[in-house]
This record gives C-alpha cells, structure tokens and sequence, in this order.
C-alpha cells in the first residue's frame, strides 16, 4: 500500500467513481426496463436485487463527497487563489462533457420522439417532449436546472450538475472571506453574500446537500495529519476498518431509500450517507494495492473507466431512454426473470461502453484542452498588459506635415 497527495491519483477513490457511476446507470435501466417490484411476485431474493439497484441518489452524495476531497482540497492547496486559471479548470472539466451532452439529449430525444410518438417516455407531456425549449437548452449549459429550469429533456440526472457548479463557485468564496490576509472587511462581507446568492439560485435542497461537499473538502484540507495516522495501522486492521465501513455505507444507503431521498428530498439518512463515506474516503487516503488476480483486475478496470464516469453519468440517461422504450414500446416493462435481468445486464454493458467512447472524445482529452484554455488566457493577458503598459507619447507642439508632393519637388540641395 502507498500513501498519495492531490498531485498523484488513487486507485481506490477512482474505483469509488467508478462504482458510483454504475451504480447510477444500473438503477436507472433496472427501472424503467423492469416491472415495479409489487408486479414481480417475487421473493426475498427479488426484493434484495430490486433494493440492490435503487442506491442511485445515495451514490450521487458519494460522488459530492468525493468532488469537495478533490476540487476542495485543490482549493485549500494554493497559498494564493486566483479566479481566472481556477475557473476556467472548471468550466473546461464541466462543459468538455455538458455541452456535448446536450446534444446527444437532444437527437436522442428528437429520435425518439420521431419513431415512438405516442410512447411514456416521447409522447405528449413527456420530459422529452416538455422541456426542450431554447429556455431549457440555455439553462442547462449555464446550471441553472436546479431550481430555475427543469433538466434538459430525458436526461434527468443533468440536475447535480447545477449543485456542482454551485459548490464550485461557492466554496472558494467561503475560502476568501474567512482566510487571514489583508482582504478588506468589505470585501469578505461582498463575497458572504455573493456566495448566499449562488445558493439562493441553486434552491434550498443544494443548500441542504452542501455539507456533504464541505466534509470532502474537510478531508483534504486535514490530509497532511491523517496520513501519518494511517501509515502507522497495520495492513489487516485498515482493511477490517474498511470492510466494517463499506457494509455500514450499504446500510445507510438502504436507510435513504426507505426514507425516500430524491434530488427533491433530503432526508436525515443522506447525511449519514455522506458521513459514512467520508470516513471511507479517509481510510482509502491509504491507498490500494491489490495482490490478488482478480482483484487487481477489477482494480485496474475500474480505476481506468473512473476517467469515463463523468460522461457515463451526463449521457446515459437519453440514450437508455432510447433503447428502453426501443424493448418495452409494445409488451410493457419485462418481467424480473432471466430474460429481463439479461436485459438489464445488456443495456447498462451497452451504455457503459457508450460512456467510454463518449468520454474517448471528450473526457479523456480534459488535460489537453485545459491546457490550451490557458495558454489562450495567458496570450490575451499579456497583450491586455502590454497594451496597457505603453507609454503614452505626448504630441509635439508644433509638428511637421510633410506634404508627399511638395516633397517630390523640392531641389536636391547643393554640394
């Protein structure tokens, strides 16, 4: 096992975003491909499988926690911020994948609505059919589908990205006006409020999710004094601690849907969500290195497709909405036997792999773009400041106007 910082990557916290992502993905296709569960008949073993694929909004507050650890920490990491490099970091992570994806939504949508017009999921009063307007297509891209718009058409799981952005925006603020310096006092005061604006916009559940983000970045920031810590537990004591807390985040998560978290409900189970994996994020600051065949393999798949969950999460809704409604148009939802979860298994295969080639052309060049995002920023600042840095030349009292003509015909003077 070896011990890693913000620069370097860990295996098991990509491993986290990897399952996560699935977990979201599964959900969703296990919902609206299969009958609900009082039509199944069904045992114990059905209505374990059934509960096992509803963790979706339990794995989103994971996916807060790990945000605040990563982008938190990356904030807290900087003994000087400056907005311009830090947003734009941003903004390339976020619409290098969102803008994209508003348009896979939208041909996916247009298409589905086109070959099944009167179907649940295109026909009329549909989310597809709903809310495509310029309205809804410009708020999207701009974070607004939290509590201003609706998410955009089919694609329902868009709204998270509206409290990322928040949270983003939010958490340096908070950093600026509580940090010692020379910041003047209207100047903190100015960015309190600016940060209570963004949250008003977000909507008051944003707000109630915050701290989940909060206690990554709590995370990061004591990192420095958990590693030592961790580095001084023996191997199998770690472990344990990390089974124990794994099998108490699956219970927590079937506390939440009990108690019916949604992106509109906040219940007191989510918080216990989010502390759960928050301690499990800081026994993972240790990382991973798998002995095992098996587990090094599964380690090294999902580790790698932690670089395609972003676009995973962003683009598999429409286009399972697409193939769902392409199994179910004529019979209704499947039926929970081996045909039906075959299908289930099949679709999220298959959404997955269209995350992965999603990501190949977008996620995955991340660092590139980002990179000639500043090298753009940085030319048009420099010219700003050398433009700005001329001297300005006075104009002489008197000056010359040499006519060109009259020039032309003066004599060559004497020798």
């Amino acid at each position: 096992m070896t011990l890693v910082s913000h620069r370097h990557e860990n295996r098991a916290l990509n491993v986290m975003r990897t399952v996560a992502a699935v977990v979201v993905c599964i959900g969703h296709v296990r919902g609206n491909l299969l009958v609900p569960l009082d039509e199944t008949g069904g045992g114990a073993i059905t209505q374990i499988v059934y509960l096992g694929t509803t963790f979706g909004h339990s794995a989103v507050i994971v996916f807060f926690v790990l945000s605040g650890y990563l982008v938190g920490g990356s904030v807290l990491s900087r003994s000087e911020f400056s907005w311009a490099p830090y947003l734009s970091a941003r903004l390339t992570r976020l619409w290098l994948v969102l803008i994209p994806a508003v348009a896979i939504t939208l041909v996916a949508d247009q298409v589905g609505q086109m070959l099944w017009p009167d179907s649940l999921h295109y026909g009329p009063g549909s989310h597809a059919a709903e809310r495509a307007s310029l309205a809804h297509i410009v708020g999207n891209i701009f974070f607004l589908q939290s509590n201003t718009v609706e998410a955009l058409g089919s694609n329902g799981p868009f709204w998270s990205l509206a409290y990322e952005f928040g949270y983003y925006l939010v958490f340096p603020m908070l950093v600026l006006a509580f940090r010692s310096g020379s910041t003047s006092v209207s100047v903190r005061l100015g960015y309190l409020a600016l940060a209570a604006l963004v949250l008003f916009v977000a909507g008051p559940n944003a707000v109630l999710l915050f701290p989940a983000w909060l206690a990554g970045a709590a995370v990061a920031h004591v990192q420095p004094r958990l590693v030592p810590w961790l580095s001084q537990l023996r191997p199998m004591t770690l472990n344990i601690a990390r089974v124990v807390t794994l099998v108490i985040l699956l219970g927590a998560m079937v506390l939440d849907k009990l108690q019916d978290g949604t992106p509109e409900k906040t219940p007191p189970s989510t918080f216990i969500v989010a502390a759960v994996t928050t301690l499990l994020v800081v026994l993972y600051l240790r990382d991973v290195q798998p002995r095992r065949r098996i587990t090094r393999g599964f380690t090294w798949s999902a580790n790698s497709y932690a670089h395609s969950s972003y676009s995973l999460y962003a683009v598999h809704a429409p286009l399972m909405t697409l193939l769902v409604t392409m199994l179910t148009v004529d019979d209704g939802p499947l039926t929970a036997d081996l045909v039906g979860w075959s299908a289930v298994l099949g679709v999220t295969i298959a959404l997955m792999a269209a995350g992965w080639l999603f990501a190949s052309c977008t996620e995955r060049h991340t660092a590139v773009v980002g990179r000639w995002v500043r090298l753009v920023l940085s030319k048009l600042n420099l010219s700003k400041r050398s433009e700005r840095d001329l001297p300005d030349r006075p104009a002489p009292k008197n000056p010359i106007v040499i006519d060109p003509e009259k020039s032309a015909e003066r004599p060559a003077p004497r020798r």
